[in-house]
Parts: structure tokens; C-alpha cells; sequence
């Protein structure tokens, strides 16, 4: 008979802040709008080119993008 362990779950004691992730330099990220919220948590994070993916995005979710799209607004 074959015996096996659980699955050993990982729960998250801390939640990372937008301003960690801009912090790590080798991110290269660059805040664009919203600098006033560098302390808010994450919740989730989105990978998107829409240029407007507000609809689809909730309160505490971070939209990364590698900006293809900024001619289209400048």
C-alpha cells in the first residue's frame, strides 16, 4: 500500500505593497498614475495591454504593462 503526505498549503502572513515592488530596482518598474497609493497592498496582479483595463480591474489589483500602447494617449 502506497502512503502519501498532504499537500502542505502556504499561507502568506504579510501582503506586499505597490512600493516594494517599485523599490526593487531590478523591476525596472516606473509608477505612471497613482503615486499617491505606493502604500496600498496587492491583491492581485494583471498583465495587460489594454489601454484602459479599468473595467476589468477591482480595488488592490496592480496592472503591469509593457506600455505598447502610450503612443495611442501621448
Amino acid at each position: 500500500m502506497l502512503h502519501t503526505r498532504p499537500a502542505r498549503m502556504c499561507v502568506a502572513t504579510w501582503m506586499t505593497r505597490v512600493r516594494d515592488l517599485v523599490d526593487r530596482s531590478e523591476l525596472g518598474l516606473r509608477v505612471l498614475w497613482g503615486g499617491e497609493r505606493l502604500e496600498q497592498e496587492v491583491r492581485w496582479v494583471h498583465v495587460t495591454e489594454l489601454a484602459d483595463p479599468r473595467p476589468y480591474v477591482r480595488d488592490a489589483e496592480l496592472v503591469l504593462t509593457n506600455g505598447v500602447w502610450l503612443d495611442a494617449i501621448d
